[in-house]
């Protein structure tokens, strides 16, 4: 990895899980310091996440950072101050089709709303006697870790009936969430939706599926954010690790995979900085930058 060769300001796009956040849902101070100094030195710093808008107003009042977001894996965009530019919402009944569906078949799900996310009542209790009954012991720990990160959302409200719920709300629906350490059901689930053309799908751990409209992707909102600022792709830097990432790794004209990132996300990045644990955001950032 090398400096770019100018220092025009540039658009620089961060996912959060697995990039900037921790595996103790946390910025390091590493990471913390390098993004405001990419933020001093001219460049325009753009959180980009499958979480909630709510969970982002976490990260910015935990951090103090001052930036536009990407939420809801780009069914939402909102300014530097938390307000909603544009959603790019589910068609209100595919998602009551969806949630009967999920409901159906005993799936911990989430739906995120602009302002909330509702989930499965009694989660945490299903999830581990998944864990216990269909996960291998060397996966558990790891497997829970991931879970708990779910658990760990701000803005969540368990509901026993999702879909009333969702009727009975002004609020566009931006996407459900499936979550199950079940491979067979995951898998299954994942054919039977994945050639609809009026559903989008991804992933951002090996145990989801992210269920969103088609345009609601990382990289179609990155482009009209771009856009809105005056940054062609050429002035456009992704970081990045899971597959909910890939749309926006092909729109930057620079994209850095995170070590240990998925192989598809390795295979379409330019550069590969460190492991999040390694503080890789930073790694990144002061060597393409030249911050140091």
């Amino acid at each position: 990895m090398r400096a770019f060769a100018d220092r025009a300001p540039r658009l620089i796009a961060i996912d959060l899980d697995g990039t900037l956040l921790g595996d103790d849902n946390r910025v390091s101070p590493g990471n913390l310091a390098a993004v405001r100094a990419a933020q001093a030195a001219g460049h325009l710093v753009v959180i980009a996440t499958g979480r909630s808008l709510p969970d982002v107003r976490a990260l910015w009042r935990g951090t103090g950072l001052v930036c536009p977001a990407i939420a809801c894996n780009g069914a939402l965009t909102c300014d530097a101050q938390g307000e909603v530019q544009a959603t790019v919402p589910l068609d209100r009944s595919l998602a009551l089709e969806l949630l009967e569906r999920t409901a159906g078949q005993g799936l911990y799900t989430e739906l995120y709303m602009p302002e909330t996310t509702y989930v499965t009542p009694d989660a945490r209790a299903q999830l581990a006697r998944e864990r216990d009954e269909l996960l291998p012991p060397g996966e558990r720990e790891a497997g829970w870790e991931v879970a708990e990160r779910h658990f760990a959302q701000v803005g969540l409200h368990p509901t026993g009936d999702m879909a009333r719920a969702l009727r009975e709300s002004a609020a566009p629906p931006l996407k459900l969430l499936v979550f199950t350490f079940g491979a067979a059901r995951r898998e299954a689930l994942a054919r039977t939706l994945g050639d609809r053309s009026d559903l989008g799908l991804t992933r951002s751990s090996p145990y989801n599926l992210e269920l969103s409209h088609p345009d609601a992707q990382k990289g179609a909102a990155l482009a009209r954010l771009a856009s809105a600022y005056g940054f062609g792709p050429e002035r456009v830097v992704a970081i990045g690790d899971s597959l909910n990432d890939l749309s926006m790794m092909r729109f930057a004209g620079h994209a850095v995979a995170m070590g240990g990132a998925h192989p598809d996300v390795l295979a379409a990045c330019a550069d590969v900085t460190g492991p999040c644990g390694e503080d890789g955001v930073a790694q990144a950032l002061t060597t393409l930058l030249a911050l140091a």
